[in-house]
C-alpha cells in the first residue's frame, strides 16, 4: 500500500479551506462588479479570440477550469441566500 506524504502547506491549505470553503454557485455574469474595476482599454483583439473560442467550444460550467474563485461576505452570502429563498 503506498503512503501518500502531504507537505505542511498542503496540510495547512486543507485546513483552510475546510474551513472557509461553503460552496459552488453558478451565477450571471453580467451583474459582476470587480474592485478595482476593470480598465476600459480591453483589448478587442483578446474580447474577439475569447467570444470566438466560447462560440466553438461552447462553456463547459463543468471543467474546474473554467470556475471562478471568489470571495462573497457571510452578509452578501445571506442576502443572497434570503432573496432566493434558498
Amino acid at each position: 500500500m503506498t503512503r501518500h506524504v502531504f507537505t505542511e502547506q498542503e496540510v495547512r491549505l486543507a485546513a483552510e479551506r475546510r474551513l472557509k470553503y461553503i460552496g459552488a454557485a453558478k451565477v450571471s455574469i453580467h451583474p459582476i462588479q470587480f474592485e478595482p474595476p476593470l480598465p476600459r482599454d480591453l483589448d478587442p483583439k483578446n474580447l474577439d479570440r475569447l467570444r470566438n473560442i466560447f462560440r466553438k467550444n461552447r462553456c463547459r460550467r463543468l471543467d474546474v477550469h473554467n470556475h471562478v474563485p471568489a470571495t462573497v461576505s457571510r452578509h452578501d452570502l445571506a442576502d443572497a441566500l434570503q432573496k432566493f429563498h434558498i
